[in-house]
């Protein structure tokens, strides 16, 4: 009876151990279910899929902004099980998926493994940032084209390049009713706005037709979608927005509508495939960085000269000066077009009064510019880069010329002022732009130019002032003082350390005269190291630049005497040894010394062999011990218990 107490002690003794971790296992766990909103609930099966069903629209969650503060919403429900999730069920019924649902919610560590996402016909909007910390999506399934095209997608701010946030399938395969989206997309008839984000990241989608109704694009509407090559963009769309089509690296086929009034920041960002663009009569704004690096540009079509003059190009100050090119196409194609004749001669129409900003800047084709009188303005960079232009008349009528309106037009030869007021700058503060003074009007264009400067000989007086004190008179021509570039009388060296360079700058125009290759920090650097057998080579290398200033041989290396010397010597007294007196007594101390060093050998061998094996033995449960499983120890001692129970009712039927 005792005995039999005993062992029912000992079973459930052992009960206990097992049972033990795995209660205390299943108090640490977190939920795996529970209550969204009063109408909405979540469940993670065994199998990792996480459903969420119900009617309405799940919360935000996180840092939101609301009311002009933010406010913070805490944790989706199910973050504690993050890692577990395998796939994502959005159930019929749920209509919005909120900010930040599975995105970051102030725990950095969170990130959802989730690979698969289906999503309901219901779906109307996802918030910003939704998916934000879900970076394994290879899937999402939804019911119809017309039911992915109809979700609005909050997009990220304009400062940042665009991830997986909301879109759960950028970059990701997208199925619609069970079928990959490829190849060629038409647009559903029944809507009227391609929304934000809808086709951005889209892979293997290589045209989309856009039907008549579409007025409206969104923001980064198809952003890099990578193998998109053609878009037919339909009459009504007046805004190509922001991103629209950055980074489309295959697109090279797209027809302005137009209708289209402005292309926004950025909008045609990367399209390096992209070679002809036709900027439509009606655009009367182009934002800074539109045609950012679209370097295979080569034409830009228009149909009215008078439109392109009107544009405004847009350069924000304080940025990279690569964003200000990027404004006009110009600067990539150089090539302009007006009703498809390559433009060589330009007259600018008599109804401008303000030449745009870089206007004809980047036009290489362009020849011969005529101005009309009446125009009071000459934009900042409105020629920049114009190679082929050879000469220029500046009507009398012109008050300023910005910055750098000439600059880089190393062909020009000649221009003509006809301005009294750009010359004498008479009264000039009273009467014209007063934020501006003659000084300055003249050294931001002025002296870019290398071409001489010709005026009526009437103003060839003491009314020149100070803009011409940096020309030379080199007499009158045809009714024209002429003045050369300036002879660059006193001029300082500048360092440029971190260019290796030495520059001559004229004190009096401020134009880099000469440019010096100084490398003040140099070092040799090895590149073949000398041997025996052949000599090696180093090189002078600026250790700022790395420029290669000189090279010189390393001469070979010599053998060392010494050891040359022990070798013939051991060589010559290896016959002195073998002579017939040393021969007689090697069998005996041979022998002895076989006899001597065997025991010692054969005793040593397993000292060392034991030594090893004593090492590892030893080494091993250290190896092993920082991450020996608690399981395994559980499991043994229930094994333990085991035993001890079959020995004793062994005992017991003895």
């Amino acid at each position: 009876m005792k005995q039999k107490k005993f062992v029912i002690r000992l079973c459930l003794l052992m009960a206990l151990v097992l049972i033990l971790p795995l209660i205390s296992a299943h108090a640490d766990t977190a939920p795996r279910s529970g209550s969204v909103t009063d109408s909405i609930s979540w469940e993670l099966t065994e199998e990792g899929i996480l459903y969420i069903r119900g009617d309405g629209e799940i919360p935000d969650y996180g840092s939101v902004y609301v009311d002009r503060k933010y406010q913070d919403n805490g944790p989706a429900p199910w973050e504690g099980v993050a890692t577990e999730i395998q796939e994502l069920v959005i159930e019929e019924g749920i209509t919005r998926i909120g900010e930040s649902a599975f995105g970051s919610t102030g725990n950095i560590e969170t990130s959802y493994s989730f690979t698969k996402v289906t999503l309901p016909a219901s779906l109307e909007s996802v918030g910003f940032e939704a998916f934000g910390e879900a970076y394994d999506i290879e899937a999402v399934y939804t019911p119809s084209l017309q039911d992915w095209c109809e979700i609005a997608f909050e997009a990220l701010n304009p400062l940042y390049h665009f991830e997986r946030d909301s879109n759960p399938a950028f970059r990701a395969d997208l199925y619609i009713g069970g079928e990959l989206l490829t190849g060629k997309v038409i647009f559903p008839e029944e809507l009227t706005k391609v929304h934000d984000l809808t086709f951005a990241g889209r892979k293997g989608l290589t045209e989309v037709v856009l039907h008549d109704g579409v007025t409206e694009l969104g923001t980064a509407s198809f952003y890099e979608s990578e193998d998109l090559q053609f878009v037919n963009l339909p009459e009504g769309i007046g805004v190509i927005p922001y991103q629209a089509f950055a980074r489309c690296s295959s697109l090279n086929g797209i027809t302005l509508p137009q209708t289209v009034e402005k292309i926004e920041y950025a909008a045609f960002l990367k399209c390096s495939a992209l070679e002809t663009i036709n900027i439509p009569a009606a655009v009367k704004e182009i934002e800074t960085g539109a045609f950012v690096d679209c370097d295979a540009l080569n034409a830009v079509h228009i149909t009215d000269i008078d439109a392109w003059c009107h544009i405004v190009f847009e350069i924000p100050y304080g940025l990279h000066p690569h964003f200000y090119e990027g404004a006009s196409p110009l600067h990539y194609a150089k090539n302009l077009y007006l009703n498809g004749e390559l433009v060589k001669e330009v007259t600018v129409p008599e109804d401008i009064t303000d030449l745009s900003d870089h206007a004809f800047a980047g036009c290489t084709s362009l020849e011969k510019v005529t101005l009309p009188e009446g125009l009071a303005v000459i934009g900042e960079g409105a020629f920049l880069g114009c190679t082929s232009l050879k000469e220029i008349r500046i009507p009398s009528t012109v008050k300023a010329v910005q910055g750098y309106a000439f600059d880089g037009c190393t062909s020009l030869e000649k221009v003509y002022l006809e301005s009294a007021f750009l010359i004498a700058c008479k009264d000039y503060d009273e009467q014209h732009l007063d934020q501006w003074d003659e000084e300055f009007i003249y050294d931001e264009w002025g002296c870019c130019l290398r071409a001489d400067v010709l005026i009526p000989e009437e103003y060839a007086s003491g009314e020149l002032g100070i803009i011409f004190a940096t020309r030379t008179p080199e007499g009158v021509k045809d009714g024209y003082a002429v003045y050369g570039p300036c002879q660059h009388p006193e001029t300082e060296t500048k360092s440029q350390s971190h260019r290796c360079e030495e520059q001559v700058i004229c004190l009096i125009c401020g134009v880099i005269v000469e440019v010096n290759k100084v490398h003040a920090n140099t070092s040799w650097v090895e590149v073949t190291p000398a041997t025996y057998d052949a000599p090696g080579s180093k090189e002078l290398r600026c250790t700022v630049c790395q420029t290669v200033l000189g090279t010189e041989e390393i001469p070979q290396l010599e053998r060392p005497v010494e050891e040359s010397s022990d070798d013939t010597s051991v060589e010559e007294s290896a016959p002195e040894e073998s002579s017939e007196p040393e021969e007689e007594s090697i069998p005996e101390e041979s022998a002895i010394s076989e006899e001597e060093s065997a025991p010692e050998e054969e005793s040593s061998a397993p000292s060392v062999s034991t030594t090893e094996s004593t090492e590892q033995s030893t080494s091993l449960p250290e190896e092993e011990g920082d991450g020996f499983p608690l399981w395994i120890l559980f499991a043994a001692a229930g094994v333990i218990v085991l035993a001890i129970v079959g020995v004793i009712l062994f005992k017991r039927r003895k």
